[in-house]
């Protein structure tokens, strides 16, 4: 699959919405020396939901996506761009990471996802590897 049409794809964007909400509540987990059980009664929700954000699986209605960033202190801002300008602009971004990234003991390159479970809606956010920043020498 060329990556112009991976950025076509629903399951695409449902994965990044998905990750960009796991990154801001983990973030906020951090700032707030929160675990998993206190988010969940700071949410006013179950422990098994909070379980479900932090592991990919929900699919949310834009009310709760709204809900859910106001609660831990953020506004969701979607911006809608014209998808060939995007995918000229992303194709530099990415091509950019590639060239900047190795491979690990494994062979994948870290901060990369399997873009075809992507496309499928399949992806969950312990299939990616996140790009871990360089320690100072």
């Amino acid at each position: 699959m060329k990556r112009a049409d991976l950025l076509k794809s629903e399951g695409y964007w449902i994965a990044k919405i998905q990750t960009d909400l796991y990154r801001e509540l983990i973030s906020f987990m951090e700032k707030t020396n929160r675990n998993s059980s206190q988010l969940a009664e700071y949410l006013g929700c179950s422990k098994s939901y909070v379980s479900q954000l932090l592991n990919g699986n929900f699919d949310h209605k834009i009310s709760k996506l709204v809900e859910l960033s106001l609660a831990i202190g953020k506004v969701p801002i979607l911006d809608y761009k014209d998808i060939s300008g995007y995918i000229l602009e992303n194709d530099k971004t990415f091509s950019s990471v590639l060239s900047s990234s190795t491979p690990d003991a494994g062979g994948a390159i870290r901060g990369v996802v399997n873009f075809e479970e992507m496309t499928k809606g399949e992806l969950m956010l312990s299939d990616i590897n996140p790009v871990e920043p360089e320690q100072k020498k």
